[in-house]
């Protein structure tokens, strides 16, 4: 199991370059920074598009009709 503070020990240590231990008890309570879950060292992988149902216009307009997301 993995503590919350993981999350933050990796994204410190891969975006930030905060030294470990400097963010307190998030920091100090992680037992582990996730690092072995990523090769940090591959290649990144080239884009690919995702298809859409829609076109981006319908996105960007925003007229879609606002709801309740507890409305049911």
């Amino acid at each position: 199991m993995h503590y919350f503070g993981a999350l933050v020990r990796l994204s410190s240590i891969m975006f930030f370059a905060i030294p470990e231990g400097s963010l307190t008890i998030a920091d100090a309570r992680a037992t582990t920074d996730l690092t072995a879950f990523f090769n940090l060292t591959q290649a990144p992988r080239s884009y690919v598009a995702v298809p859409a149902a829609l076109k981006a216009a319908f996105f960007i307009s925003g007229q879609d009709t606002a709801y309740d997301p507890d409305d049911d």
